[in-house]
């Protein structure tokens, strides 16, 4: 019984750790990546953090698509 709540007790921060709610008041945003013409290309992914968080994480999915696939990245709230 020890062992079960002690699993317990390790498995479930680390489950947490990339949620929003272990974050007090965060938000969630996803980026996709769009080539030069605005066709889809792909995901860039998905961040949960404070506004300075998005912020950094929309701007770095940018600037990815910009030299990668000379486009742009779209990002919205998840």
């Amino acid at each position: 019984m020890k062992k079960l709540i002690l699993i317990f007790f390790l498995f479930i921060p680390a489950v947490l750790a990339d949620s929003c709610i272990v974050h007090d008041g965060c938000d969630c945003i996803v980026c996709e990546i769009y080539d030069e013409f605005g066709y889809y290309i792909e995901d860039y992914g998905r961040e949960c953090g404070d506004s300075y968080d998005l912020d950094r994480f929309a701007e770095e999915a940018d600037d990815y698509a910009w030299y990668v696939y000379g486009g742009f990245a779209e990002c919205f709230n998840d």
